[in-house]
């Protein structure tokens, strides 16, 4: 499915410990982190508890791409999802540089949607020690405005570099479902609450392996594209991750055919032409 373009949304960032610094914290010590509630409240909207405990939001929020989905009921959006190994036919490497302008334009767009993916694994690495209630559904709520936000800086580098082969095959990776799957499985947990914290384990696995990969690439051709001393911008990675690419191992399968990553072919990238040869009579 091809993804619709959402507005950008301003909203206050989770006031969480970053992710990938260092050892794992103590229960108590995250449970610290969700002490500025009253801010996820205000800056996300939120208004009261609806019946049933589920939480009602303002609709100044960024809808869901899939428009039919129904979070209160869906018991989870679990795949499986396949990473891509080969871009779309008719790419070629973007060999080029951009004006200054356009150079500050992708640089914004790699730095806001390094800062949404932050967001959502901040939720990751903290959300399983929430509280009931209130708390761990406005968690998940700034996690999922985070995750569809994402899309709005996706567009603006794929106008520029989506042509190239390997940002075609981050491109393809994201729209096989599996970045659908994140954005749906967040917002079953903003709405159904700490009963659905089992989702937390299914997003971090198709992250660790295909979405954050894939983003990556977005930002290294982006780099590149740039030149110059321009900072090389990488996703937020959650704590998960280094268990899971470790399990993963150089299983080539399991990721997208994209920059580093096990199995990464850059030759393999374009499909080449199969030469066929005519009978002779």
């Amino acid at each position: 499915m091809k993804f619709s373009v959402v507005a950008p949304f301003f909203f206050a960032a989770l006031a969480l410990a970053a992710p990938n610094r260092g050892p794992s914290r103590t229960s108590s010590a995250r449970r610290a982190k969700f002490s500025s509630f009253a801010n996820y409240r205000q800056g996300n909207q939120i208004t009261d508890a609806a019946p049933g405990g589920l939480i009602k939001f303002n609709v100044n929020v960024p809808p869901n791409p899939q428009t039919d989905f129904d979070a209160r009921t869906n018991p989870g959006d679990l795949g499986p999802f396949t990473p891509v190994r080969v871009a779309a036919p008719g790419t070629a490497r973007f060999n080029r540089r951009v004006s200054k302008q356009q150079a500050a334009l992708l640089d914004a767009a790699a730095s806001s949607w390094r800062a949404d993916t932050t967001v959502v694994s901040n939720f990751l690495n903290v959300g399983g020690v929430a509280e009931q209630g209130d708390e761990f559904n406005a968690a998940a709520h700034s996690a999922f405005v985070a995750e569809v936000n994402e899309l709005t800086h996706k567009v603006i580098l794929d106008k520029v570099i989506g042509n190239d082969p390997t940002v075609s095959i981050a491109n393809l990776t994201l729209t096989n479902g599996v970045f659908q799957s994140v954005v749906n499985n967040l917002q079953i947990m903003s709405a159904q609450g700490k009963s659905t914290v089992n989702l937390i384990n299914e997003i971090n696995k198709v992250r660790c392996t295909q979405i954050l990969p894939s983003i990556d690439a977005y930002m290294l051709i982006t780099n590149q594209v740039i030149g110059g001393n321009n900072q090389l911008k990488q996703s937020g990675k959650p704590d998960a991750c280094v268990k899971i690419l470790a399990a993963a191992g150089n299983d080539a399968s399991q990721f997208p055919n994209v920059p580093n990553t096990p199995g990464f072919n850059k030759n393999a990238q374009i499909a080449r032409p199969v030469k066929t040869t005519k009978k002779k009579n």
